[in-house]
């Protein structure tokens, strides 16, 4: 979705202020240059005190006093957290999962899929659209809350899992030997005889169950964005605020949300991305993160949510609070919406500091952020609705996520920190990086990396072989192509469909013990966790072996022309640098050009609404470090102009934006 300004504001919760203060607390965020507000979202207990009672006034109140400050509201259905009273009349709505039902008190311990809680988010919604609707200030629309199904598996969720695989496989027998329910006795001869899922022994039954899942929240969301259609004015839009996979910060793809099918019901899709900072903010989290929420709808998303103080290691160095905002704006949004405005007192979020503190004074981090608010006035119509052009991808997919979690113990490692290594060699080479999934059209890009493609079909393998055939370059690692949807191993030699492409092919796999990777130039990586003995089919030379007195016979890392294209193949969890060596070598095969400087030196760039390519170049170091300009350009922050070969000096925490001179 494009817009016509950038949105910049904070969530707001008047509901938990300590006393009413709504008029000056508009008046900070006018000051401070914010235009928009989130609200309403989080207190289904305060809007519908007991069943059938509604009282939105102190939602109607912010509402009024955003229309008196021209400031712009998201308004959020409730229906993340449910009022106890709701849990109280139906035990049946708090989930069942594996260790028994869920105790009510935390958001999202309920299943969605339950008839009495579906009745009453669809009465809540209609009586809040029919409450906020008509204010001039409502903008768009925020169904539910970074979404949960509570592993949810209660008798009437699973009966509607057993009528979905039933449609998907008529035949009983069919789903039998697809599933390999031979195993230790698994077998079932009727529909009624489906086990407890909870119970399973089975990969592929567990597996589907959570792409069942998967496929419930996308019909929450969707059933959720009808209802807020029939109230919405035009001009307003649906979204909904995705998360992303959870390493004391946002790391990577979301395993329990298939973001794409549930973003189909979305006119824009949101996201709050929350990162490291101090001495381990790199910018990796913001650029992957938003690369992924730019991914849903292959387009411009929201920031609905992200830190300014946050919680207690969160707190940024001076300068980088400003580097954080253009560090989101480089990844595609528009828009930066802080969580949030005033720091909680009470409850688990306590220390999730906002913008104020618990005093509700401006202090440190808004003066911080009045900065860089200042500094946007002037060059925010530059950064709106970025277009991004880039020459490489990374394809992620749920199936793969699944088959690696749910094999653990095997291969010993984890489907997100191979993603995240990846990305994190290409983000520090600035080698920028479209995500794509199985469904995406690879002819636009020079380089696609497949991290662990363990699930493909042979429609997928044709598509892949046919874009290397016609000049594409791939690179993929171990694990990948090894088997079909249901996690079902293909019974051909490995990788499958690829051995000719790859000219390879591998029948073990095993812990690296004290093996190394040594390159054809020398250089040596250590390895981790998990590694394949790669077998030359021809007579092609592998990029890499292993060095290790048992293993040194067999390739790490190989290469092979096929077509006009190329396919590299990297059989093990080796180090970010080996990373970075082989995919930059294959960058250059492809024929893309990377910048001469490379981390902590981070370039991230795109075409705006007038034309223009805007280069963000940031410094995410405490020294001074300095780029020489490849044309001539001018800084958007100050006006400087800079002759081609003239260098650029960047402080500590500190960006650059560029646009092409004029004047040249």
């Amino acid at each position: 979705m494009r817009v016509k300004e950038l949105l910049l504001g904070a969530a707001y919760y008047n509901e938990y202020m300590p006393y009413e203060r709504i008029d000056e607390d508009l008046e900070l965020m006018k000051k401070l240059g914010f235009n928009t507000i989130r609200i309403g979202e989080s207190a289904w207990s305060t809007w519908e005190p007991k069943d059938g009672e509604f009282d939105f006034s102190k939602l109607t109140d912010v509402l009024e006093a955003a229309d008196r400050h021209d400031m712009n509201v998201i308004v959020g259905t409730p229906t993340y957290a449910i009022p106890s009273w709701l849990a109280r009349k139906y035990p049946d709505i708090m989930s069942i999962n594996k260790d028994g039902q869920l105790l009510y008190g935390h958001r999202q311990y309920f299943d969605i899929t339950n008839e009495h809680y579906r009745y009453h988010c669809n009465r809540i919604i209609r009586k809040m659209m029919q409450a906020v609707c008509d204010y001039e200030c409502v903008i768009g629309y925020q169904v539910d809350n970074e979404t949960r199904a509570a592993d949810a598996a209660g008798p009437d969720v699973q009966a509607l899992f057993v009528e979905k695989m039933r449609a998907e496989y008529p035949d009983i027998d069919d789903f039998n030997k697809e599933f390999g329910l031979d195993y230790w006795s698994n077998r079932i001869a009727d529909w009624d005889d489906f086990p407890d899922v909870r119970g399973t022994i089975n990969a592929s039954i567990d597996a589907a169950y959570r792409r069942f899942l998967r496929y419930c929240i996308a019909d929450f969301i969707a059933w959720q964005a009808d209802i807020v259609r029939e109230y919405a004015k035009e001009g307003q839009f649906v979204t909904h605020n995705f998360d992303f996979d959870w390493r004391d910060c946002s790391y990577g793809l979301q395993p329990l949300v298939n973001q794409v099918a549930a973003g189909r019901a979305l006119d824009v899709a949101g996201a709050d991305i929350y990162h490291p900072s101090q001495n381990e903010l790199t910018g990796a989290e913001i650029a992957l993160c938003s690369d992924i929420a730019r991914s849903i709808k292959q387009e411009n998303y929201l920031l609905l949510e992200t830190q300014s103080q946050g919680r207690f290691n969160w707190l940024p160095y001076p300068g980088q609070l400003r580097m954080q905002g253009y560090a989101q704006l480089s990844g595609g949004a528009n828009s930066i919406m802080y969580w949030n405005w005033h720091s909680i007192h009470n409850s688990a979020e306590s220390f999730w500091k906002g913008i104020l503190s618990h005093d509700l004074e401006p202090g440190y981090t808004y003066h911080e952020l009045s900065g860089f608010t200042t500094e946007l006035e002037g060059i925010s119509r530059h950064l709106i609705n970025l277009r991004k052009n880039n020459k490489a991808a990374i394809l992620l997919d749920h199936v793969a996520l699944t088959a690696f979690d749910e094999f653990k113990n095997d291969l010993k490692v984890d489907y997100n920190d191979l993603v995240k290594r990846i990305y994190d060699a290409c983000y520090e080479m600035n080698l920028e990086c479209d995500i794509i999934y199985k469904s995406a059209k690879l002819d636009k890009y020079s380089l696609v990396i497949l991290p662990g493609l363990y699930s493909v079909n042979d429609m997928l393998v044709g598509k892949i072989r046919n874009y290397i055939e016609n000049g594409g370059h791939i690179i993929a690692t171990f694990k990948s192509f090894f088997a079909d949807r249901e996690l079902k191993i293909f019974a051909d030699t490995a990788p499958h469909g690829m051995t000719d492409v790859f000219d390879i092919k591998y029948d073990m796999y095993t812990k690296p013990g004290s093996a190394t990777v040594m390159f054809d130039d020398g250089q040596e990586f250590d390895i981790n966790d998990h590694i394949e003995l790669l077998e030359l089919n021809g007579d092609s030379v592998p990029w890499a072996r292993y060095s290790h007195p048992y293993w040194n016979r067999y390739a790490a890392v190989t290469h092979s022309k096929y077509g006009n294209g190329s396919a590299t193949y990297i059989g093990c969890m080796c180090s970010k640098a080996a990373m970075s060596k082989t995919i930059r070598r294959v960058a250059m095969i492809a024929g893309i050009q990377l910048p001469r400087y490379q981390f902590p030196l981070i370039r991230r760039s795109g075409i705006n609404d007038l034309d223009e390519c805007v280069e963000y170049i940031f410094n995410y170091s405490m020294e001074n470090n300095t780029i020489i300009c490849e044309h001539g350009c001018k800084n958007l922050i100050g006006g400087e102009h800079y002759d081609m070969g003239e260098g650029i000096t960047l402080h500590p925490w500190d960006v650059a934006i560029l646009i092409d001179d004029e004047d040249e």
